[in-house]
């Protein structure tokens, strides 16, 4: 109806199909797709509006024609944001006659007919917005459409070529209730911003996919972020975890972390920007979250630095001084309180590791991937079993008690932390070859202290003491501290391991005295 094109057209293939054709022109190249009748009516309109129109209506009509039914719209979703896109294109172009008893109308027909034989059983139709909430002055047209494409993304699973942005509230406020504010990203427009997902750009790789750094110009960055509450500091750098589908469980692991951001908020979570449910430019399912950018990079870079070199010589690794240990470790401690106890069921980020712990440019730390995370029932009865779920995590950092199938708590969490924060203050991994034969890692330090703390701390450790005397007392004592915080936390059973909340005010005591 759009194109002119049939879908039979000898243009057409088994990989090539016509919704790959309409995809890959999406965002700047959608004059060249549509029907050249319909080019000719925008003569008579104001062609920046009826092109946006025609823009989203090809977004709609490459959703609903999905290969994986769990993705398409439902029937009445569809019926609400054609009629919203009208009322749109009716304020500001004045448009009442072609599109309406053309090919415009022929669609909201039949989206009507389906309406009422189709069940409705995925969502509820959004609120179509008012005429008289239209602006009609200078610019009001752009705000108008951002409007549109705001109801016509009431979920990720609805956007194949477009993304559902769920926008974070304020940066303090950890209230777990969403302002959602939605915008539209088309795959074309990730493929440019990191060069075609080029090696270069690549900042990161997991078991589920890659990461990207993206760059934007700063305008559609500041489109992007609308009025999410995250710092408008950002710059023109976004990470874009692409997802390779190939992977058994990727789908999943991509619907699990979108949810569960979704839905929550704090200071010390990475940042949701907006996902991306689209066909790349071969006709494969492509699923991609984006999130703030994170300019000092992960823990585990800080942690286990790799030497290099360049035409000056070796480069000096950066390394973390205590103080700046003791604060990453209750930025943690903050983010795990706030998953555990305040939102409105517990959450288990289950794959808590340094590789996790991603670093932003002022040196706070922000728990990130949750793929694997698990959202407890509401009813304890019906708490998870690891044997039933399957052990989730990375070995060293997994609770002992999910490798006999108990079920799983947010104790597990805790036991993780533990283990990170002896990594952090001896710098030496889980997995390290030492560890064998009975000895782990947390053996090793429960043997050390406490006469040994100093021994077997992270020799790349700045400590920064004065030349007073009882500095480094002081400093062990702190150390100590921390030593014995890490040990009960990943104590052998469950429910010998602290709360969180108890371990953030520990923390918190710690630094105040360091």
């Amino acid at each position: 109806m759009l194109t002119g094109k049939k879908i039979t057209d000898p243009m057409f293939d088994r990989s090539y199909k016509l919704q790959n054709f309409v995809s890959n022109a999406l965002s700047d190249r959608v004059i060249d797709v549509i029907d050249p009748f319909n080019l000719h009516e925008l003569s008579r309109y104001d062609a920046a509006m009826a092109m946006d129109c025609l823009e989203m209506l090809l977004d709609i009509g490459v959703r609903c024609a999905l290969e994986s039914p769990q993705f398409r719209p439902d029937i009445k979703d569809t019926l609400s944001i054609l009629e919203t896109v009208r009322r749109v294109f009716e304020d500001n172009t004045g448009g009442t006659e072609t599109y309406t008893t053309g090919s415009f109308q022929d669609a909201v027909l039949v989206a009507q007919i389906n309406s009422r034989s189709l069940p409705w059983n995925r969502l509820e139709v959004p609120e179509v917005p008012s005429r008289n909430l239209v602006e009609r002055n200078s610019g009001g047209a752009d705000r108008n459409v951002a409007a549109t494409r705001q109801s016509m993304d009431p979920s990720p699973q609805m956007a194949p070529n477009s993304v559902t942005v769920s926008y974070t509230r304020q940066l303090r406020d950890p209230s777990p209730q969403m302002a959602p504010n939605l915008a539209t990203v088309s795959y074309m427009d990730l493929h440019k911003a990191t060069n075609g997902f080029s090696s270069a750009n690549l900042v990161g790789a997991g078991g589920f996919g890659s990461v990207y750094k993206g760059t934007f110009d700063q305008e559609y960055v500041r489109l992007l972020l609308g009025d999410s509450g995250i710092e408008d500091e950002i710059g023109i750098a976004i990470a874009i975890k692409v997802f390779n589908l190939q992977r058994r469980g990727a789908v999943k692991s991509f619907n699990t972390e979108y949810q569960t951001l979704n839905d929550i908020d704090h200071t010390y979570l990475v940042k949701l920007i907006t996902t991306c449910t689209s066909v790349d430019q071969d006709g494969h399912d492509f699923r991609a979250i984006l999130f703030e950018f994170m300019d000092q990079g992960s823990l585990e870079m800080w942690l286990h630095p790799t030497y290099k070199s360049n035409h000056h010589g070796p480069i000096k690794p950066r390394i973390l001084t205590l103080y700046a240990r003791i604060s990453i470790g209750i930025d943690i401690a903050y983010a795990l309180d706030y998953l555990h106890n305040q939102c409105k069921n517990q959450i288990i980020h289950c794959d808590l590791k340094p590789g996790n712990i991603l670093i932003d440019k002022n040196m706070f730390a922000r728990i990130a991937d949750f793929g694997l995370a698990i959202t407890l029932p509401e009813y304890p009865s019906m708490n998870l079993c690891s044997s039933s779920t399957g052990i989730r995590g990375t070995t060293g950092y997994i609770a002992p008690e999910y490798g006999l199938g108990c079920k799983m708590t947010t104790k597990g969490d805790t036991y993780s932390f533990g283990i990170l924060l002896l990594e952090m203050l001896t710098g030496k991994k889980p997995t390290n070859r030492m560890f064998r034969g009975g000895l782990n890692l947390h053996n090793f330090v429960s043997l050390s202290l406490p006469d040994d703390v100093i021994k077997i701390t992270d020799p790349l450790m700045k400590v920064m003491t004065s030349a007073n005397k009882g500095d480094d007392k002081r400093v062990e004592d702190c150390l100590t501290r921390m030593y014995s915080i890490g040990l009960a936390c990943s104590k052998t059973s469950a429910k010998d391991r602290p709360d969180m909340r108890d371990v953030l005010y520990e923390l918190e005591s710690i630094r105040n005295i360091f």
